[in-house]
């Protein structure tokens, strides 16, 4: 035994498969953007012991691996000139990092619409077209989630904005970056880990969340962990139980057709989102044009909605892709992958089979093939087999549902271990972040302010920095409006708490961006006013720009004169104006679908003002006059006003304006 353990041992040592070489995370790969200051910090693994060094340029360190193989340096390249070079790593190997630059490096992180891509935005193919700068820079994070914190990933790749990659870039971002370097001639690098639909939660630690936070953050995160940690036990009981019930009911998922009926009576659906019958085995068609622009990555890929019940996908009638019972109930999407050396260009019909036990079904959203975003419409069904309707008692008997399970990077801590542990210590200049939109719900976006204040608290621990500059942005204006004025929707309360986080929290600002959304869409796409909102606050604050002019006009106090309120003003940057509206409003620019602008207050100046008096009820103001740095607000409805909002709605129609062009923050006063 002991010759065979040298054996091994010889073999293992001639190939260097017991040296670990020196590793990096993603970060420091080519084309990165160092930030310039007197400790960049530069880290890594190694063999626990094993010496490293590290030089770019005129400057260089050494240090030795601590036990746990972790390693860390810090630069002096405060002098630096910017230009590029090649970072050198050495142990046991030697690494080549090439065209490396220094300049300032902002992360710049949320859900969604930090991750939406300047491809989709505005203007895309223009901005696209000019985009070529080799002084900004974006490293797209490969997203992982994990509520293990050693299982941590920081794969990805950076980005040199050009024809090329620019439509990688996050649209919030590169608008940003792309101001600050064309105010401060300095190179810019977005590191971009944003996640669409995560929640504030995900982004923290648990240690942030359990001991730093407030006791009712602590409760909800480990409530949220819990019930994360133990879906899949309770989905099995489920299925288990589902699955009985169904045979009790006379019903099987079993079925083996792999074809509708050769004498199906196809019906036409215009649209296949809503409710639809069930109760049995549906079968719908629709020939689709496939090109060559419907390829991504090799594949052409097939979007199927959320059907919430088993189904299977066929392409030309041959099957190619499946969902099963734990994956609807799981709240999955049915999303399908074939190699576009099997899908020719030119017509083909795509059939979805759906088996369902219970009445009715529906497939939810995100129905596309390809890159046509629009095959949700003209498709064709018919039933293969239906089942009498549920009686009552086999109803009453169906398993209560479980609910769906949370997507990971809804989960707390998980993208904060998943992907942020090893991003920390990149040295950065600040942070800009776009969420809010997960943790609008009643039940969280009261906390929101203090969830900000510790997850802002956390980065300037973790990255070492106790000034690190966080600027985030406000939701904009979203769904339907509402013309009564008691309507005030769940999204003022959490741009409140976005507001709130400001004044908690030194070195943070909100950028007011409440002109800038779509009725119909969570996503518009006119991002450009918000980078270049967040670039105002940085130019005047970390680059000491004084001319910039960057606050939202901000109400400060209210008093009340008899019927009348008069509200006032600061950060009005020459005074207040109402900005002339439209008489449309959009409620889908990508689509081109405007609705018509009915004003709530149309004899009023300034349109967005309500007040209610101690009855509770509001009602818009008829006069809403600017005074100075005042506006003066009054309704004939209410004699003694007690309380007085602005633009407190999730899509107000509002016009309040510094003359230089931004938005008025919404806020509601009590008066006295």
């Amino acid at each position: 035994m002991r010759k065979m353990y040298g054996v091994l041992l010889v073999s293992a040592l001639a190939s260097g498969s017991l040296l670990a070489d020196v590793k990096v995370p993603g970060l420091f790969s080519d084309h990165a953007v160092l930030q310039k200051s007197e400790a960049t910090a530069v880290f890594g693994k190694a063999d626990p012991g094993e010496k490293v060094s590290v030089s770019y340029g005129n400057a260089s360190a050494s240090v030795t691996a601590e036990k746990d193989g972790k390693w860390l340096v810090r630069l002096d390249l405060s002098n630096d000139d910017g230009k590029s070079k090649t970072l050198k790593i050495s142990g046991k190997n030697t690494l080549k990092i090439k065209d490396v630059i220094t300049g300032d490096v902002w992360l710049a992180a949320g859900q969604s619409n930090m991750q939406f891509r300047i491809e989709n935005s505005l203007n895309s193919k223009e901005v696209i077209k000019n985009s070529a700068n080799n002084s900004l820079r974006t490293f797209k994070v490969t997203l992982h989630g994990n509520i293990d914190a050693s299982k941590g990933k920081c794969a990805g790749a950076w980005y040199i904005a050009s024809p090329k990659y620019t439509k990688r870039f996050s649209a919030v971002a590169y608008h940003f970056g792309k101001k600050l370097n064309e105010v401060t001639d300095r190179n810019i690098g977005l590191i971009d880990p944003a996640w669409g639909s995560s929640s504030i939660e995900a982004w923290m630690s648990r240690d942030t969340l359990m001991n730093r936070a407030t006791p009712a953050i602590a409760e909800l995160a480990k409530k949220d962990i819990a019930d994360y940690t133990s879906y899949d036990a309770k989905l099995a009981a489920y299925i288990e139980k589902y699955q009985a019930w169904m045979k009790s009911c006379g019903r099987f998922d079993s079925e083996k057709s792999s074809a509708p009926p050769a004498d199906a009576k196809w019906i036409s659906r215009k649209n296949i989102f809503g409710a639809i019958k069930g109760g049995g085995i549906v079968w719908f068609r629709k020939t689709v044009d496939i090109s060559g622009r419907d390829v991504s990555n090799g594949s052409v890929y097939f979007r199927l909605g959320r059907p919430g019940v088993p189904a299977e996908f066929y392409l030309d009638g041959r099957k190619v892709g499946s969902f099963s019972l734990a994956e609807a109930v799981k709240g999955g999407y049915f999303r399908v992958s074939v190699p576009a050396t099997e899908v020719a260009p030119g017509k083909h019909e795509m059939t979805v089979k759906v088996f369902s036990a219970e009445d009715k079904f529906s497939f939810g959203r995100a129905f596309y093939a390809g890159a046509n975003r629009n095959n949700h419409t003209n498709w064709q069904m018919c039933y293969e087999r239906t089942y009498a309707k549920l009686t009552p008692a086999q109803k009453k008997a169906k398993p209560a549902a479980i609910g769906e399970k949370t997507i990971i990077q809804k989960v707390p801590t998980a993208i904060w271990n998943g992907m942020m542990t090893r991003i920390v210590p990149y040295t950065l200049t600040g942070v800009i972040w776009y969420q809010g939109e997960s943790n609008s719900r009643a039940e969280r976006s009261i906390h929101y302010a203090d969830h900000q204040k510790a997850f802002v608290e956390q980065l300037r621990r973790e990255f070492g920095k106790p000034d690190l500059p966080y600027y985030s942005v406000q939701l904009a204006a979203y769904m339907k409006k509402s013309a009564d004025a008691s309507d005030g929707g769940h999204w003022p309360e959490l741009r409140r708490q976005q507001e709130l986080t400001t004044v908690l929290v030194p070195n943070t600002c909100h950028v007011n961006i409440i002109d800038c959304g779509e009725a119909g869409d969570i996503h518009p796409i006119d991002k450009k006013p918000v980078g270049e909102r967040l670039a105002n606050v940085a130019l005047a604050n970390v680059y000491g720009k004084k001319d910039v002019q960057w606050k939202s006009p901000l109400a400060v106090k209210a008093e009340k004169s008899g019927s009348q309120v008069r509200v006032f003003f600061d950060s009005v940057y020459g005074g207040l104006e109402a900005r002339k509206q439209d008489d449309f409003y959009w409620v889908n620019r990508t689509r081109g679908i405007k609705a018509k602008l009915v004003r709530n207050s149309p004899s009023a100046q300034v349109e967005g003002f309500a007040v209610c008096g101690k009855d509770g009820k509001w009602f818009w103001a008829d006069k809403a006059d600017i005074d100075g740095n005042c506006v003066v607000v009054f309704s004939s409805k209410v004699a003694d006003p007690v309380a007085v909002r602005y633009a407190w709605q999730n899509n107000p129609t509002c016009n309040l304006f510094s003359k230089s062009g931004l938005p008025a923050s919404s806020f509601r006063f009590e008066l006295k």
